[in-house]
């Protein structure tokens, strides 16, 4: 039995946009340091998926902010008034 998958066609960027994604992804350092919190605490959080993360390579993550905000939102704990 053949499975009938199609193949995307391959994205390609202008040097403009793979410098704006340079410029807007960050390591687990730099996402680290922009939280206030461990670097351990980024892999905690990327291994449960609660973050979004760009797997380039095996070692090589990227992370891009305004994504990891948006998903760290969702844990936020309302004050009762």
């Amino acid at each position: 039995m053949s499975a009938n998958i199609s193949n995307p066609a391959p994205v390609l960027l202008s040097r403009q946009q793979l410098a704006d994604y340079d410029r807007y992804l960050l390591n687990k350092q730099e996402l680290a340091e922009k939280l206030g919190v461990n670097v351990r605490s980024i892999e905690v959080w990327m291994s449960q998926r609660k973050i979004p993360a760009l797997k380039i390579s095996g070692r090589c993550v990227r992370f891009s902010l305004p994504r990891v905000l948006v998903a760290l939102q969702k844990f936020e704990v309302k004050a009762v008034e």
